[in-house]
């Protein structure tokens, strides 16, 4: 029998301080330093941002780069507008001479007059998030996507201590809790702070309502277990790397990010699915009439030892309820991954095999969203 919970969703003491698989990355494969991370650390860096705003045609004719540049000096910022050159990559880099970094942002405007970068846009009603991303330029410099991704600009060594402390398990499944309690209980590495980014907050006032969590967790790894909770809210989170070489996580709407932790990882070519959830593949009777779909993924949890994870910020955006709809299943032999994959396809979802940082595997169940040719 399921029973009703009622949470409140306070992030007290946290205030205080659709998302694709990734293939799992080895901790032992490096990516390079920046030039910051190579600075004497021992000196405070001095920096500055300097924007290029890109604009062709006639420079000075367009007000609304004016406008821009108007806003970027009040924010910090150096601007200079110019015209398109032949060798211009959008995006930022920086360089560092002793205690002096420059952060250069080389930027253009769209038909709309948003700021385009390669990974996000800015208008002018997004003058807290620019604020908060010079801010950020300010105290970490570019960060880069350094290869080896996803290592989030850390160094080798700084990626292997988190990837390995985010691989131990919680110990309890924090289900019907409220997320501040539920985090408190993941027991996270104090050396690793969180941060919520302003537009966390203003993504959750949008939400209608804030349910309590609705994951049985226990036994999975604290980075899976932290990316699949704060999906249920459209809420991601990214390692970012301090001045002071500390690493702190920034929790803001998945939307907004272009690299979150991954809500598990893709498995590598080499395993078999039957040998890393073998229960799952196993041939069992089954046979259920008009049961209630969340109930049918609960169960299949239960019995197979298994995890299945629902994100439920997407099923509920696509007006699916998973504890209305029903399913039935006919008298016969089958393997619970068919009654899984059954109870996903009817209900305009798919079910997928992921691993979290310890290998330990589970089951995602998300809406199933085609993809466009590619032209």
């Amino acid at each position: 029998m399921q029973r009703a919970l009622i949470g409140v969703f306070a992030f007290g003491w946290l205030l205080t301080s659709s998302v694709d698989a990734q293939t799992r990355p080895s901790t032992t494969r490096s990516g390079p330093l920046t030039s910051a991370s190579r600075a004497n650390a021992s000196l405070p860096l001095k920096t500055t941002v300097e924007f290029e705003l890109v604009i062709p045609g006639s420079l000075g004719v367009d007000t609304r780069s004016r406008d821009w540049a108007k806003l970027l000096q009040e924010q910090g910022a150096s601007v200079r507008i110019r015209q398109p050159q032949f060798d211009d990559e959008l995006g930022v880099t920086e360089k560092v001479r002793g205690t002096l970094r420059w952060v250069k942002v080389i930027a253009t405007l769209d038909g709309m007059g948003k700021i385009v970068l390669p990974d996000q846009t800015f208008s002018r009603s997004d003058s807290q998030r620019l604020k908060e991303w010079i801010d950020e330029l300010k105290l970490y410099g570019a960060q880069g996507s350094p290869e080896g991704k996803p290592l989030w600009g850390l160094s080798e060594e700084q990626f292997k201590t988190l990837f390995t402390a985010m691989s131990e398990p919680i110990p309890e499944s924090s289900y019907g809790e409220t997320v501040d309690v539920a985090i408190e209980q993941m027991h996270l590495p104090t050396s690793y702070s969180v941060r919520y980014h302003s537009t966390a907050a203003a993504h959750l006032a949008s939400l209608k309502s804030v349910a309590p969590v609705r994951q049985r967790l226990a036994g999975l790894s604290r980075g899976t277990s932290l990316a699949i909770m704060l999906a249920d809210y459209g809420l991601g989170f990214r390692p970012l790397r301090t001045p002071t070489k500390e690493i702190e996580f920034v929790i803001q709407p998945l939307s907004d990010i272009s690299d979150p932790w991954p809500v598990g990882w893709e498995m590598d070519k080499g395993m078999r699915r039957g040998e890393i959830a073998p229960t799952l593949f196993k041939m069992v009777p089954v046979k259920f009439d008009d049961i209630p779909v969340q109930a049918v993924l609960d169960e299949i949890a239960v019995v197979t030892k298994v995890p299945v994870v629902v994100n439920h910020y997407l099923v509920e955006q696509k007006g699916i309820d998973l504890a209305e709809t029903t399913l039935s299943y006919p008298s016969k032999k089958a393997a619970w991954i068919s009654v899984l994959n059954s109870a996903a396809a009817r209900n305009r979802m798919k079910q997928e095999l992921r691993i979290d940082e310890q290998s330990q595997p589970f089951v995602l169940i998300a809406p199933f969203v085609p993809r466009r040719r590619s032209e």
